[in-house]
């Protein structure tokens, strides 16, 4: 029986595993026959790979959110049944979206709660109380169609998982399919609820389960377009189940399967929650969830009760670790982490380096964007929940834009939008200014790989690779621990990083382990001439681990931009070995700039207009860092072509931050192994213009850390 962590391993890295086997954060399919050993890798792969994929793409013109309506009436009546058939008229279109508005309100009528027991897959029910006559032929019809509808949406939504985790194109129909049998049953459903409700058996826990399904094809959509206005939707339904209890009287049916469902969906709006910044919900989810495991395990006496446990362990670590410092008010006091990290939708940096599009070095690749994203967390004992780690979760909202309100954005994307081919529309829609339709897209796709083996990491480079547009830009980040150099081992003697530890798997799915009795380097890390390949195209990697420097002086044979980031090999005194399990401090640069100032200078609260002040100091420093950069004349025309694209910008200000933060702090500034290293470098001139210098110390003199710094 495999653990939960393994489950995780497998899933998020095998480009086999299944797209939607969810959890919390990436997949995970509800068993609807899982018996109390089941095992709790099934709860929600809650990233399920993020890790692999990250998408969706089939969605609804439109998904409403579930009306306020909660009646529990069986047979919410004629009034109730023309309101939904009302609201669907407005959402009809086959989709996520239509499918949504129907879930919505079919949830908002309330399902009825007659005592019969349905099975999942949609079985009438015999000899159910309160059904003293036997159904006509037409209610008979009625309940066969509807049959057949769970079960066709069944089908499909498990085929999912055979989906592979890589590419663009491949899962496009299955996942239109999915939805429009969705947005049929939800119809149907609504239009013939009473005779559902008489005849069939029609239970709370069956409409919390199918709108449960909805939300993990939101969440998946996500996955795969990494457009956070999906997370809304399944955020929406996943909520609505939590309000109008559908799951609340599960126990009572005395049946292990149903309740590990209710764990899985705790578990999966989690991690929802998370990635939304939810932690008002998160905190008060996670209570319900260990009051629910608890009583799962005293009622069943489960196999699987200690995975559970751990599930419960794993996510209250998470949740600790990334607590890094309290802002409070006059009110009161929030978590940094419920602050929101991501790129501003309006960013102000983007001006500054306007004047350098004259530049005639620059032009040839100043429209680069970051379309392809690969972020792999292979750090051996870093906490994380599920499949995902706390730097690749960091990393993942340092990808992305700032969600637009639901209200903004709820109407969806358009589904002929969602059907189209977008490397069609990005080569085809190049305007007068040289940008294309993917310039303007919110937020470059990202897969997500927890421990991948080499052979997995290297198959979604060469897929991400293939798929790039001619001024798109791929990025590679790995967070790993480090593989010490070695003499005498030619292209490898720099060293490189840790990857999973697992065997191979050969076609027929046996382990195959390689034969090293005379290897000199390992087969199972990653080094710098594996991904030198890759570098015919724009390529920008991002290296944490102590081993970071194994991929300097990446070498530029095809004439294409390229840069490396490198963390430093340790940073000294600022972090212990139980600190980098917290998450590294690199990334947390990365992520948020200002609060891993704030850590590394020994902040654990700060008022929150103290806070605010400080932003507004970073901006002044991140102008003052993007002017020296343009005017010094030795800065890389690499570095100027990434500074056109708003998050590989903001990766490289923040990058500076680090680098002038260990260089002015006391404890760093004259330990090499403490700097952390770019390639092509920063020019030495830009750490040391007077108006940098000077808005760092604004900035340390706005947190009163500037004793700390010199």
């Amino acid at each position: 029986m495999a653990t939960p962590a393994e489950s995780v391993q497998t899933s998020t890295t095998a480009p086999q595993a299944a797209a939607l086997r969810t959890s919390g954060a990436q997949q995970g399919h509800e068993q609807p026959t899982a018996q109390p050993g089941a095992g709790a890798g099934a709860y929600a792969n809650t990233h399920d790979q993020h890790a692999a994929s990250a998408a969706v793409t089939a969605a609804p013109a439109h998904a409403a959110a579930p009306s306020s309506s909660n009646s529990t009436a069986g047979g919410a009546g004629q009034q109730g049944q023309q309101q939904h058939q009302h609201h669907l008229h407005h959402h009809s279109s086959s989709g996520p979206a239509a499918a949504a508005a129907a879930a919505a309100a079919a949830a908002g009528a309330g399902s009825s709660s007659s005592s019969a027991a349905a099975t999942s897959v949609g079985v009438p029910h015999a000899g159910v109380p309160g059904i003293a006559t036997p159904p006509t032929v037409a209610e008979r019809k009625i309940t066969d169609e509807f049959i057949y509808l769970i079960e066709k949406s069944q089908e499909l939504f498990h085929g999912l998982r055979d989906l592979p985790q890589y590419g663009q194109k491949h899962w496009h129909p299955h996942f239109a399919r999915t939805f429009d049998v969705y947005t049929r049953l939800w119809k149907f459903q609504q239009q013939h609820r009473q005779v559902l409700d008489l005849k069939y058996g029609l239970k709370r826990w069956e409409i919390g389960e199918i709108a449960s399904k909805i939300a993990q094809l939101y969440y998946h959509y996500y996955l795969r377009t990494s457009e956070t206005s999906y997370l809304f939707e399944s955020f929406v339904f996943y909520e609505a189940i939590r309000s109008r209890m559908y799951f609340s009287a599960v126990m009572r049916e005395k049946k292990a399967e149903l309740a590990i469902k209710k764990l899985r969906y705790y578990a999966r709006f989690i991690v929802v929650c998370l990635l939304l910044n939810r932690h008002e919900h998160v905190a008060d989810l996670v209570v319900k969830l260990k009051e629910h495991i608890e009583e799962y395990i005293g009622t069943f006496k489960p196999s699987d009760g200690a995975e559970w446990q751990l599930v419960l362990q794993e996510l209250q670590a998470f949740l600790s670790a990334d607590a890094v410092l309290l802002i409070s008010d006059q009110t009161n006091a929030i978590i940094s982490s419920a602050l929101n990290h991501r790129l501003p939708l309006e960013d102000s940096t983007a001006n500054i380096i306007l004047p350098s599009l004259q530049k005639p070095r620059v032009k040839p690749v100043f429209f680069l964007r970051l379309q392809e994203s690969i972020l792999v967390g292979a750090s051996h004992q870093q906490i994380k929940f599920s499949e995902l780690t706390l730097d690749m979760y960091r990393m993942l909202q340092a990808l992305e834009r700032t969600p637009e309100p639901r209200s903004q954005s709820g109407a969806g994307l358009q589904l002929e939008a969602i059907k189209s081919d977008a490397r069609a529309d990005d080569e085809k829609n190049h305007h007068q200014d040289g940008t294309t339709a993917l310039a303007r897209r919110a937020n470059p796709h990202k897969y997500l790989l927890y421990k991948p083996t080499i052979s997995q990491l290297l198959l979604f480079l060469v897929t991400a690779h293939k798929e790039l547009n001619p001024n798109g830009v791929l990025l590679l980040y790995v967070s790993a621990d480090g593989l010490a150099a070695k003499a005498d081992q030619g292209a490898y003697s720099t060293g490189g990083v840790h990857m999973s530890s697992r065997a191979e798997t050969s076609p027929s799915g046996a382990e195959v382990e390689p034969n090293n009795a005379s290897a000199s380097v390992s087969a199972k890390a990653l080094y710098l001439a594996d991904i030198l390949a890759f570098t015919r195209k724009p390529f920008f990697v991002i290296i944490d681990s102590p081993n970071s420097q194994a991929f300097a002086n990446m070498p530029n044979s095809f004439g294409q931009p390229t840069m490396s980031l490198m963390s430093p090999a340790s940073f000294g005194k600022l972090a212990n070995s139980e600190e980098s399990q917290r998450g590294s401090l690199f990334t947390l640069f990365l992520y948020s700039p200002l609060l891993a100032l704030a850590h590394i200078s020994g902040l654990t609260d700060l008022a929150r207009a103290r806070w605010d002040s400080a932003a507004v100091q970073l901006d002044r420093f991140n102008g003052h860092v993007l002017r020296a950069l343009d005017s010094a004349e030795d800065t890389d025309v690499a570095i100027l072509s990434f500074l056109f694209d708003d998050f590989l910008r903001h990766q490289i200000l923040r990058f500076v931050l680090c680098a002038i933060t260990m260089r002015h702090h006391k404890e760093t500034r004259n330990v090499p192994s403490n700097q952390p290293q770019s390639s092509p470098a920063i020019p030495s001139s830009v750490y040391e213009q007077p108006g940098v210098v000077n808005a760092f110390k604004e900035l340390v003199n706005e947190l009163r850390v500037q004793n700390l710094y010199v």
